[in-house]
């Protein structure tokens, strides 16, 4: 994450109950945030537990549930570092709310498995990202969208000639705005900013002495919708942002999505290569698994920004805002004339988060998906000259549930009637820090149809209601909830009686 002259969470004591690897990947990201972190000690604002001990009179945020193994496809621990991640939201909803909340590993793991639970979910097959690509001395990740990128690509090639090393291919083809990047083997992957917390056993957590507690929250009594009366401005596309935005939406915000129809999300995969059922149109832009499942509860506002009069239109929504949040490269906010000053002129108290792929050492317009960030940090190296694809875009919901945990900090911020800032979760910062914690993949990764089956017959999340079933344009299916229940409910509508019913194969 970038610096910042305040940080959001500055006087909150958070309590981990222990220093196993969740609570340190949850520490980490709040002490980022600003707040100051204690092991065990009493007087927090807010605890975080793995255990069914309740810390008294204090609001716990508690992981429950077994974590899945690793599975193949993923690198190893992502699933864990997730259910961290998790869990620090967990703990701001807990302290927004005032009430205990609990977050479950295999909730989590269905949003980090998200197209293989709804490939399962709609009867397909989930598409997987491109294998490796090989060029001269290497291999880059390609995540070319049409038939004119795969194009573009290939006469970058020819101009570049053949022994041109996969680094330079990936520099100029991000220069043609083509999302490339080069595969890089693992202990290469840079001095990226690190937000988790010191690895276990180096550097432990030291006792706290808390020289200024909060202690006002923002309340609104409705402790299963703590963001209820919040209107956030999205501004996101395809995995990352959206998810992030999602779970605002089920946390009781008012989410406006920000579409034009002239250039709809990449996620509606309206050529056909996303998720749809089968026998249906994709054309239409309304069957596509992943853009019905982020983008559920959330209103859409038809505008386009390049025009004088979306151009007003946003500037009036940002004027009713709380937060206003994107995911483009760096450069297109102030092109378009809204940079975190600008945005601040029309609403003084609005708080802004971006959610490029790059930080501040790459140039402003390059551009990456998340099979592109797993290549460059070095977590698709298998030794040997080897490096395999992930069997789903996995940095996306990492930074998704990051962010979310980061949005949910600049409300208390803003609410707290604190200078609203402007906070950046990076892409490769967030999957960098899995790669320092990762063990090494030993071997090629498999495809695990069967999984997001698996996923979707638990029966323990049918039990705690994670599950509904929607009628939308894609027919009648089944949906992850939000892996958050605040006070012992969903933070959404109660949960459907029609619980799916599928049997794991």
């Amino acid at each position: 994450m970038s610096a910042s002259t305040t940080l959001p969470l500055s006087g909150l004591v958070v309590s981990i109950e222990d220093e196993h690897m969740p609570m340190l990947v949850a520490a980490g990201l709040l002490r980022g945030l600003g707040a100051s972190v204690c092991t065990g000690e009493g007087g927090a604002d807010v605890a975080l537990a793995s255990s069914t001990t309740a810390a008294p009179d204090t609001p716990t945020a508690r992981l429950t549930g077994t974590t899945l193994s690793d599975v193949d496809g993923l690198p190893s621990g992502t699933l864990v570092y997730a259910s961290g991640l998790a869990l620090a939201g967990a703990g701001l909803l807990a302290y927004l709310s005032t009430d205990n909340v609990t977050v479950d590993h295999t909730a989590v793991a269905a949003q980090v498995l998200l197209p293989l639970v709804m490939a399962a979910s709609y009867g397909v097959v989930a598409p997987q990202p491109a294998a490796p690509y090989p060029v001269p001395g290497g291999y880059v990740s390609r995540d070319l969208g049409d038939d004119g990128d795969r194009d573009a690509f290939d006469r970058l090639l020819d101009l570049l000639g053949p022994s041109t090393d996969p680094r330079r291919i990936a520099t100029e083809a991000q220069c043609w705005r083509l999302p490339v990047c080069a595969y890089r083997t693992r202990g290469r992957t840079g001095a990226w900013s690190d937000f988790v917390a010191n690895e276990p056993g180096r550097n432990r957590l030291s006792p706290h002495d808390p020289p200024r507690r909060l202690t006002t929250r923002y309340d609104t009594g409705r402790a299963a919708r703590p963001l209820a009366g919040l209107v956030v401005c999205d501004l996101t596309a395809m995995w990352a942002g959206p998810l992030a935005t999602w779970l605002l939406a089920e946390a009781g915000a008012e989410v406006i999505k920000v579409e034009s129809s002239v250039r709809p999300d990449g996620m509606r995969a309206t050529d056909g290569g996303g998720i749809h059922p089968l026998g249906s149109d994709p054309s239409s832009g309304g069957c596509s698994a992943m853009f019905n499942a982020l983008n559920r509860r959330k209103r859409l506002a038809d505008l386009d920004l390049r025009g004088a009069g979306g151009t007003a239109e946003i500037a009036e929504l940002i004027r009713r805002s709380d937060l206003v949040i994107d995911s483009f490269s760096r450069r297109v906010m102030p092109n378009f004339g809204l940079s975190p000053l600008s945005l601040r002129q029309l609403n003084p108290r609005v708080a802004t988060m971006s959610m490029p792929a790059f930080g501040l050492d790459h140039p402003t317009h390059q551009v990456a998906l998340g099979p592109g960030i797993h290549a460059m940090t070095g977590l698709g190296d298998l030794g040997h000259g080897e490096f395999f694809a992930p069997v789903v875009a996995y940095p996306d919901p990492l930074a998704g549930i990051a962010s979310f945990a980061t949005a949910l900090a600049l409300l208390i911020a803003v609410h707290l009637r604190r200078r609203p800032e402007h906070r950046e979760v990076i892409l490769l910062d967030c999957t960098a820090s899995l790669a320092r914690r990762s063990a090494p993949s030993r071997r090629v990764a498999q495809r695990n149809p069967g999984l997001g089956l698996q996923i979707l017959a638990d029966r323990r999340l049918a039990r705690l209601g994670s599950w509904e079933t929607i009628s939308d344009g894609a027919g009648v299916h089944a949906y992850p909830r939000s892996p958050f229940v605040c006070g012992g409910r969903q933070t959404t509508t109660p949960p459907s009686a029609n619980a799916p019913t599928v049997a794991a194969q």
